[in-house]
Parts: structure tokens; sequence; C-alpha cells
């Protein structure tokens, strides 16, 4: 990444505490991401969720908070899923 952002480690957690490794990069600059696969962008917008399997999360874009699901909310009870909130886009591998 540019060298013109500023960079902080942190954890995406689900809601039964397992934790993905994250940057959060602030400011502007370029990022250059390789990833194994096909990545797409998913638009989030206000009163419209989205819920992902957390290990398929690259990474978000604008004004958006993650939030594990447990698996009491999830569909089918399914384990390992973030529920994203708010305006803006989300990153995810194909």
């Amino acid at each position: 990444f540019d060298l013109a952002l500023s960079f902080e480690n942190g954890r995406l957690t689900s809601a039964e505490g397992e934790a993905l490794p994250m940057v959060q990069l602030r400011g502007g600059g370029a990022v250059l991401v390789e990833v194994p696969r096909a990545a797409v962008a998913i638009e989030v917008r206000s009163g419209q969720g989205l819920s992902v399997r957390r290990e398929a999360v690259l990474g978000w874009h604008g004004r958006i908070v993650p939030r594990g699901l447990s698996t009491h909310e999830a569909p089918c009870n399914q384990r390992g899923l973030v529920a994203f909130a708010g305006d803006g886009r989300v990153f995810v591998l194909a």
C-alpha cells in the first residue's frame, strides 16, 4: 500500500469468538491486493444488510460496520457469518 496511508492491525471476530486478522487503512493512496481467486464488490445501503462467510471477506470501503452473527441469528444456524450494515461496498472472494 501507498505510504501516504496509515494502518492499524485488528481482528474481525465472530460471535463464537473466532478471529480473522484484518488491517485497517486510512487516508488517500493506492492499495494493491493479490487474491487466490476472483473477487467481487457488493454494495451495502442503509436499511439493507449483507451477511457473508467470515473467511470470504477481503475488506470494505465506506461507512460500514461489521458484526459477527451468532448461530441463533444466522440462517440455518450457520457458524462464521458476518453481517454488514451501513453505506459502502464489501469486497469478498467469489
